[in-house]
């Protein structure tokens, strides 16, 4: 195993590590994601790419220097359009929500309601065959038990 080879197995390792000590995957999945670059690169018979690790700027500084000011005006414009559909999409979520809870209380009540209308036609129903039963007893004498 050549000295580049363990160098970079070590670096695989550590980020391994880390992944494994945070509970994030982004470090191994940019490792992985460097890998497939250097792989595919290759496989395209184009040289490698070396990394200048020494500027160490953030992120932030990074899209600061190379991009030009109409390109940060639109990386602003897209935040602002995102953060509008969010705050949209949650209002429509919210409003979804409150729907389906005021249609359930009102299905409640109708259903109360409705069950209800049963016990009192179940009693009037009753109260009928009383009825009817006596009449007939009245007219006829006593009905065959069954």
């Amino acid at each position: 195993m050549d000295a580049q080879t363990a160098q970079e197995e070590c670096k695989l390792f550590l980020a391994a590590l880390e992944s494994y000590t945070t509970g994030k995957m982004t470090p191994l999945l940019k490792e992985e994601l460097k890998y497939r670059i250097l792989s595919r690169r290759l496989s395209e018979g184009r040289e490698e790419l070396t990394l200048d690790r020494q500027a160490d700027m953030s992120r932030q500084d990074v899209h600061q220097c190379q991009l030009r000011p109409e390109e940060l005006k639109r990386i602003e414009t897209r935040k602002e359009q995102n953060r509008k559909a969010a705050q949209k999409f949650r209002l429509k979520k919210k409003l979804e929500k409150d729907s389906v809870s005021k249609e359930y209380e009102e299905l409640k009540k109708r259903n109360s309601v409705l069950r209800e209308e049963v016990k009192r036609l179940s009693n009037i129903g009753q109260i009928m065959k009383k009825v009817i039963a006596d009449m007939c007893q009245a007219k006829t004498g006593p009905l065959p038990s069954k």
